[in-house]
């Protein structure tokens, strides 16, 4: 049994944790990440891969109601980012040197899962950044059956900023030792720590938003801040390669919404353009937290969510 993991209970006021479990689980390099795992009724297990400057206690609600549609769960925390390692001595800046660092943490948290009391077949739930994670991770045929993205980070919006320019600022900071600086525009506070509802790019639910912002205020710990220079070069360069890479082959489902402003729709259109066993879905309305969305609009997303993973869970002997 993998050594015990702490909860961020306070971030978790009202929210049942009945049968859910935290544990350490190492990368082969060494790193430390938290698994947070929890039995549903058997009929397969969700690995969700969360986004950037996210971490498990977000997705438990989450993660309660696919239980009780049968699902067994897995939520990881990333390298550098919830209650896993950090890896700068600032603990708030989002960095990480090499996106496919992020494949030794899927691989840590694959081989978990043969080890703990959770159902076969495996599916995927990726959420903006994990959607990046998760690509590779379909390309590199790590045994996932279905996998399902919403808003996935296949492209990065940089708003104002031409990209080219963006991709070159990023390149020549890390190239005289910038990497674990933040990149413009970027701050130590979690957007959510300074946004205010009115104009916020996640959500047009202000309960949803609420929650999201209490959760960081009761468990600051949880938090990271903006992005390094080091890691906006490893998105670009890995964001570049998965655009010219062959399409994976088990069923997708891909959702994003019309409102959509932290990653890159156009990037989205394209990457679903070729490939055959993937489906898309436009998410009227709905801005990047597409489950921290108004009701109907989330609503919407689950049912889409359950329907599909339920055409892919092998039936009961």
């Amino acid at each position: 049994m993998k050594d015990q993991a702490p909860l961020c209970e306070a971030a978790l006021h009202g929210v049942d944790t009945t049968g859910l479990h935290a544990h350490w689980i190492k990368a082969d390099d060494g790193v430390r990440l938290r698994l947070l795992h929890g039995a549903g009724n058997g009929l397969a297990t969700i690995a969700i891969f969360p986004g950037r400057a996210e971490f498990a206690e977000k997705y438990v609600a989450l993660a309660n109601q696919l239980r009780r549609h049968g699902y067994d769960v897995a939520i990881m925390d990333w390298r550098g980012q919830g209650l896993s390692d950090r890896l700068t001595d600032d603990s708030r800046l989002g960095h990480v040197g090499d996106f496919l660092d992020y494949q030794r943490d899927v691989d840590a948290v694959l081989n978990a899962l043969r080890t703990l009391p959770l159902a076969a077949p495996h599916f995927l739930l990726a959420h903006s950044m994990g959607g990046a994670i998760g690509m590779r991770t379909l390309l590199r045929g790590r045994g996932v059956e279905a996998a399902a993205f919403l808003a996935p980070m296949w492209g990065l919006a940089t708003g104002a900023m031409p990209k080219w320019l963006f991709n070159l600022t990023a390149q020549a900071a890390v190239r005289i030792g910038l990497q674990c600086r933040y990149a413009p525009s970027q701050r130590s506070a979690h957007y959510i720590e300074t946004a205010r509802f009115a104009g916020n790019v996640l959500t047009s639910d202000r309960p949803s938003y609420a929650i999201m912002r209490e959760q960081l205020i009761r468990c600051p710990e949880l938090a990271i801040g903006g992005a390094s220079y080091g890691w906006v070069r490893a998105a670009t360069a890995e964001l570049a390669s998965l655009m010219h890479a062959g399409a994976p082959t088990c069923p997708t489902l891909v959702m994003w919404g019309s409102c959509e402003r932290v990653v890159d729709p156009q990037a989205i259109r394209r990457r679903l353009a070729d490939w055959p066993t993937a489906t898309g879905q436009l998410i009227d309305g709905g801005r990047h937290e597409l489950l921290f969305e108004a009701q109907p609009i989330r609503d919407a997303v689950f049912d889409h969510l359950v329907t599909f993973f339920a055409r892919h869970t092998p039936p009961r002997n």
